[in-house]
């Protein structure tokens, strides 16, 4: 007895799959974006503690009321600066974005293979159902990971993303 379960048609599914690659890629964009924020974060602040300890040593040196004050103030601020580059730029955070950044390429990359599978008729209806609710559900689950800051970065620079996306899929050849 043949199998008569229909198999999916590529067109009638093109524009959700390629929208489905299209937010990953955007997502990716977006999640290497922060990633080098935090990187950039990390150095200015790092510097910038080397040249407050350095204040306060030389602060130290020389006493005086005033040179104490300031001394302590310097030493203050070269503290809470290191906490800050703990909290927003330190390598966890990066590694965060990194890991991020190539989860969505993985999505991204595993919703091309898939899509050329429907191309070739090797996909039936139930199996792209089953399949794009794992698809979805994972990346949902990766658009989690990223929390608030994520979601918060993708709208505030959504055009220049959007722009650069369509640049990059141009250049691959993957526009609709």
């Amino acid at each position: 007895m043949a199998d008569t379960t229909p198999t999916a048609r590529f067109e009638d599914y093109k524009t959700k799959l390629f929208d489905f690659y299209t937010k990953c890629r955007f997502n990716a964009l977006a999640c290497d974006d922060l990633l080098h924020k935090a990187t950039r974060i990390e150095r200015l602040v790092r510097w910038s503690v080397l040249v407050l300890v350095a204040l306060a040593f030389i602060t130290s040196i020389f006493h005086g009321p005033v040179l104490d004050i300031a001394s302590s103030v310097i030493s203050g601020l070269a503290t809470l600066l290191a906490i800050y580059s703990l909290i927003v730029g330190s390598g966890s955070r990066q590694f965060d974005w990194f890991e991020l950044a190539r989860r969505f390429e993985g999505h991204a990359r595993e919703m091309e293979f898939f899509s050329e599978e429907i191309r070739r008729g090797r996909i039936t209806e139930p199996e792209l159902a089953e399949k794009w609710r794992e698809l979805t559900d994972n990346l949902e689950h990766t658009v989690e990971r990223g929390r608030i800051e994520l979601r918060e970065y993708a709208n505030r620079n959504k055009a220049e993303l959007q722009r650069r996306l369509e640049k990059i899929l141009r250049d691959e050849k993957k526009s609709e």
